[in-house]
């Protein structure tokens, strides 16, 4: 499987940045730990409430095997 060419680099964002899933849901940035590699995201999640997501500095969530979670770019408010 080729990996999909980033469109988001999460060092550009900043704490409540809203940003878009594949699924078409919204993830809050929160930023980056200085311990780890990973940026972290809150979601909304219909099983839990919100949930925690961390993601490389392309977007990738790189726990999930599932893609619907990778954040494709910026949330567009809809007009």
């Amino acid at each position: 499987s080729k990996r999909e060419k980033a469109m988001i680099n999460l060092n550009e964002c900043k704490f409540g940045d809203r940003l878009k899933m594949r699924n078409g849901k919204m993830a809050i940035y929160v930023g980056k730990a200085p311990h780890c590699t990973s940026h972290f995201l809150v979601m909304d999640s219909i099983k839990f409430g919100y949930g925690m997501l961390y993601a490389s500095d392309n977007g990738i969530m790189d726990n999930h095997t599932e893609r619907s979670y990778d954040i494709v770019g910026k949330w567009e408010e809809e007009k």
